[in-house]
């Protein structure tokens, strides 16, 4: 016999960030009905585990773009990181939002304990070139959600979090040299709140229109208008 849930709806920065298409979002977490994965390029993951090992290494060693900038040091040995690098072993919290058992669970890259005893999320990032912006329009969820885990497991949260960008500078041979560039940004467990208070809205209402600035809807959609023309379905 299968084991009952002890939660109604679990929530990751990486779920609630497909919200941005309602239908999708809906279609997923209602019908099983996932986006399909596509490719995902190498080169990211790549460099995200060699920072990973770099950092390893020493943790008690700030990387040198963040000296000057942090007053802190890496959370915590190998051993503990790698527990909370994992979506099975990391932080999770249980909480009751809008009536609803809601689990929320999240992989830290790391974590910077500030020197006055707050804790602050720290994230490695990778982009083909130096970044525009601190990247708070794609990241600001994940990293309030990380506040939220951070607050309710008993790690008081800073308000901040670090996000560390890697990037392809210069090539010598056959040797790429990368920039690297650090933002600091603001957190709030607020705004997770009230995202995932919005997600359980659109959970339990009506099944969404077809979104037409999905690329996924849109696909499905033609899908559908093909086959109803093979069969003659009017």
């Amino acid at each position: 016999m299968a084991k009952e849930k002890d939660y109604d709806y679990s929530f990751s920065p990486s779920k609630l960030g497909k919200m941005e298409c309602p239908r999708c979002f809906y279609d997923e977490n209602t019908l099983d009905i996932e986006q399909p994965r596509g490719i995902f390029p190498g080169l990211p993951g790549g460099v995200d585990r060699v920072m990973k090992l770099t950092r390893d290494a020493n943790r008690a060693v700030l990387t040198p773009n963040m000296i000057g900038k942090v007053v802190g040091r890496f959370h915590g040995d190998v051993a503990g990181i790698t527990k909370l690098r994992n979506w099975s072993s990391g932080l999770q919290a249980r909480l009751t939002i809008k009536g609803q058992r809601v689990r929320v669970i999240g992989a830290f890259d790391d974590i910077i304990a500030e020197a006055d005893g707050t804790y602050s999320p720290y994230d490695d990032k990778t982009k083909g070139d130096l970044p525009k912006n601190d990247g708070a329009k794609y990241y600001q969820l994940q990293l309030d959600m990380y506040h939220l885990l951070l607050r309710e497991n008993g790690l008081t949260p800073s308000g901040k979090a670090y996000l560390n960008y890697h990037y392809p500078m210069v090539a010598s041979g056959d040797d790429i040299v990368f920039g690297h560039v650090l933002y600091t940004l603001t957190t709030d467990a607020t705004r997770a709140i009230g995202t995932m208070e919005r997600a359980i809205d659109l959970l339990r209402g009506t099944r969404p229109l077809s979104n037409p600035a999905c690329e996924f809807c849109r696909y499905a959609a033609k899908q559908l208008a093909a086959f109803l023309r093979e069969r003659a379905i009017p």
